[in-house]
Parts: C-alpha cells; sequence; structure tokens
C-alpha cells in the first residue's frame, strides 16, 4: 500500500477536525501551564510576582534580535509566484516555530497572515494561543473572542471558553499605561455666547468664561494584582494614577502659537481598591473598598471613599456580560462640607462578538449625584452603543455613541430655572497595531461632544483629537 499523500490544502481551507484536534492539544498544554501557574503562586506568594516581572524584561530584551528572523522569512516567503503560496509558506514556518516554543517568532508570523488577510479562523486560534503560552492574556483574549465570531463547531467553542475560564483563574497581575496628546476646539467645555440676561439684564461673559480652544495632555495607569487566596478565591489590589494638564486662554489651536503654550490648570488622581475576586465556571464576582484623592493646582481637592461590587459571566460563546456597581463618599477638601455628599453608579455592559471581524457593544449607565446644595445635585442616564472592528493591515476600528440625559433636583440658584441636558458624544478611533515587540499601540481619535440645556448658559459643543500610545503587558 503506498503511504497517503501529505496534506497540502491552503491554511484557509484546513478542515473542522484538524482546528478540533488543534484545540486538543493545545488544551492540554493550557492545563499544564495553568497547573505550573497555579503552584507557583500558591507556593511563593506575592514574591511570585516578581518572578513574572523579570520574565517579562527578559522577553522585552530578545524580542528585537528575534524580530529581524521573522522578517526574514516573511522576505523568503514573498519571492512565491502566488499569493495562497505566500501565505501558506508563513504559515509552516510559523507552526514551526510555535513547535519549537519560539512562540514570539510564531506570534509575528501570524500576525503578518492576518494583517492581510483577517478572517482566517485556525491563525487566529493559533496566534491566541501563542499568546497564552508567553502570558499575555489580554491579547490571548481578544484573539480568542474573534475567533469565536467564525462560527466554530460547538467541541472547539467549548475549548474556547475553557481558555477563557483559564486565563481568569491564573491572572495574577495586569498593568496598562496610556499617554495622549488632545487638541480641543472647547478646552474648557463653555457656551461661545458672549452675552447673558439674568433677571432681565443683559451681561457680557468675558474671554475666560467662554468657549476656548486649547490642549490637554493626559498620562494615566492601571496596575492590579490578584494574589492566591484559595482554589477558587483571589486577592485585589488595584492602583490607578492619573495626570492631566490644560493650556490656558492664550494658547490658540488655530493658529498654533508654540510661544504662548502655557499649561493654566492641571489635575493629580490617585485611586485604589482593595477586595476579593469570586471565580467560578465562566464567570468571576469581585468586591471590595475604594478610595480615592485628587489634587488640583498643587492643593487637596477631593477625597472619595466606598464599596464596589463587579460581576462578569460569559453568557454564551460570543457573548460577554459585565455590570459593575459603586457607592462613593465624596469629601471636598478645598470647600466647606456644604458640597460633600455621595455618589451611586450602576453601569451594565453587553457585548456580542457579530463575526470573525467585528465585534458590537451596548452599554448603560446610571448615576445619582447626592449633595447637599440641590441645585447641583442630579440624577443621569445613558446608553452607548461601540463597534470595534479588524482592519486589514493590523489596523482597528472603533466607533461608537453615546446619549445621556441628566436632570437637576432643584431650580438653578442664579438662573432660576430648573436644569435639564441632554448631551451626545461621538467617537471614531483608529489604532495601529504593528509594533508587537513591545505592544505599543499608536491610536488617532476624533470625538465630538454636544451638549443642550434647558438654561442655555450650559449649553457647548466640542470637537477634540486625541493622539496617543497605549502599551499593555
Amino acid at each position: 500500500m503506498n503511504a497517503p499523500e501529505p496534506d497540502h490544502r491552503p491554511y484557509s481551507d484546513l478542515p473542522i477536525a484538524s482546528i478540533l484536534s488543534f484545540c486538543n492539544m493545545c488544551f492540554m498544554k493550557c492545563s499544564r501551564q495553568n497547573a505550573i501557574y497555579l503552584a507557583t503562586h500558591k507556593a511563593f506568594g506575592w514574591r511570585a510576582l516578581f518572578v513574572d516581572l523579570l520574565a517579562i524584561a527578559f522577553f522585552f530584551a530578545v524580542s528585537a534580535a528575534k524580530a529581524d528572523e521573522s522578517r526574514s522569512i516573511i522576505e523568503r516567503c514573498k519571492r512565491l509566484p502566488s499569493h495562497p503560496d505566500r501565505m501558506e509558506c508563513v504559515f509552516r514556518h510559523g507552526m514551526a516555530a510555535k513547535r519549537q516554543r519560539r512562540y514570539r517568532a510564531a506570534i509575528r508570523l501570524f500576525r503578518h497572515m492576518l494583517a492581510q488577510e483577517p478572517d482566517l479562523p485556525r491563525v487566529r486560534l493559533e496566534l491566541a494561543e501563542s499568546y497564552f503560552l508567553i502570558g499575555n492574556d489580554a491579547q490571548a483574549e481578544h484573539h480568542f473572542r474573534y475567533a469565536l465570531g467564525n462560527g466554530l463547531p460547538r467541541q472547539v467553542e467549548q475549548r474556547v471558553l475553557a481558555y477563557l475560564d483559564a486565563m481568569r483563574e491564573r491572572k495574577f497581575w495586569s498593568a496598562s499605561l496610556d499617554f495622549s496628546v488632545i487638541p480641543q476646539s472647547n478646552v474648557n467645555r463653555a457656551t461661545k455666547k458672549r452675552v447673558i440676561v439674568l433677571g432681565g439684564i443683559p451681561w457680557t461673559l468675558d474671554a475666560e468664561s467662554r468657549k476656548q480652544s486649547g490642549l490637554r495632555v493626559n498620562a494615566s495607569g492601571d496596575f492590579t494584582a490578584r494574589p492566591y487566596l484559595a482554589e477558587n478565591l483571589r486577592g485585589h489590589v488595584r492602583l490607578t494614577p492619573s495626570v492631566s494638564a490644560t493650556t490656558d486662554g492664550k494658547f490658540r489651536i488655530s493658529r498654533l502659537n508654540v510661544e504662548d503654550l502655557s499649561f493654566a490648570s492641571w489635575t493629580l488622581t490617585l485611586n485604589g481598591e482593595l477586595g476579593l475576586v469570586f471565580l467560578a465556571d465562566l464567570q468571576e464576582v469581585s468586591a471590595g473598598v475604594a478610595l480615592g484623592h485628587t489634587w488640583s493646582e498643587g492643593e487637596s481637592y477631593l477625597w472619595t471613599y466606598g464599596g464596589w461590587l463587579r460581576m462578569q459571566r460569559e453568557l454564551g460563546p460570543r457573548t460577554l456580560g459585565y455590570v459593575s456597581l459603586a457607592l462613593d463618599r465624596l469629601d471636598y477638601a478645598s470647600t466647606s462640607s456644604y458640597e460633600d455628599g455621595w455618589e451611586w453608579r450602576v453601569s451594565p455592559v453587553l457585548r456580542q462578538q457579530l463575526n470573525a471581524w467585528l465585534a458590537a457593544t451596548v452599554s448603560a449607565s446610571f448615576t445619582w449625584h447626592a449633595i447637599k446644595p440641590k441645585d447641583e445635585a442630579y440624577i443621569s442616564g445613558g446608553i452607548g452603543l461601540g463597534l470595534d472592528a479588524i482592519l486589514p493591515y493590523d489596523f482597528s476600528l472603533y466607533t461608537g455613541v453615546n446619549l445621556d440625559r441628566t436632570r437637576y433636583q432643584r431650580a438653578d440658584d442664579v438662573f432660576g430655572k430648573r436644569r435639564k441636558d441632554w448631551k451626545v458624544t461621538a467617537t471614531v478611533r483608529l489604532t495601529y497595531g504593528k509594533f508587537t515587540a513591545f505592544d505599543l499601540a499608536p491610536y488617532i481619535q476624533y470625538q465630538y461632544e454636544r451638549r443642550n440645556s434647558s438654561i442655555s448658559f450650559y449649553d457647548y459643543d466640542n470637537h477634540s483629537v486625541n493622539i496617543g500610545l497605549t502599551k499593555q503587558f
């Protein structure tokens, strides 16, 4: 009997049995690696976090050299005559690198393929597992969820959900950084009216009280640790610092007069959380306490402290549900206790993977801002819709719109009318994910805001362009 011919079918037409075989093999590795993670953190607790940090630093140190090897392979494959042959060449080199445990090299090759053709389920599964095996769970989850949008067989879907469960179980720390520069047409969110009428008398507003263009610079971070406490129980320690600075009225975007660039105000906020995380099949529940402090112009401005509860559950292979509840006490340090009060917030979110390249997010929000000055106390609610799309050439596009309604509890003391606001926000963000060596993601974002109020003095609109870098590891 002759030996069977080798399987040379294209990477994009691998049969379902091949994907099933892939998932069985990967999940065995997933289980073994997860057992190692759990054993390490159970034995060493907080000290295991330093081992993770050293491993991350090592991978960053060698990734630049490995990138040259991947580029050389891609260039060799480009010499083949047809596009399917070139893609098959890259895929086979990626699989070879993965078998040799050179996962970062495999990641670069798989990402190159998906940049050409985003709708390749087998390649995206291989990419997701490679990210999982180097411990980059944020990217692994992202690509597993988009792979689910391909309409995989039920057995494969269950394997992918098991991966997501395993990542929740082994998530012991995470960190993200963001830096952005934001030119804005109305940096102070003020009216463009020059004259307002109070008590039948016209008043002329000075320049600082009217709409001004300007520049805002933001930097923020999010650092979370979840130490092992028991099989289905983790600790939760989170720190989220942020700083923002805004130019004064002398700087005009239209004139680009850099000589007048000076920052009139800056704000520093430091928030912390302490709590517990309860893990179960396809879900997690976390609860705890929070403390925050805001400084404005170097002086203490606001203290916040309270409690929070968050729940996340896989509602189906393509559907993720999330809800957050929070209660904060507001203590303004720079004013009398007259403005102190409470704030309740509820935010449910539903994410649906529509297909292999598009995901939709539907969100709602409710806020009750209960403070002593009744003309400043309010209740607000809003809804939002967002679409995330994966585009060719390593681009991704987010478009979203939010509509908010705010009702104040009493007539405004100055205008003698009860304030009721509508606010609409539209956002478009384009991200370029090419810089995979250090997970750098440059992006540009346009946002339009418009508020219409029953008191026209509070009407405003604002155009802003956000240019920044995001890093997650």
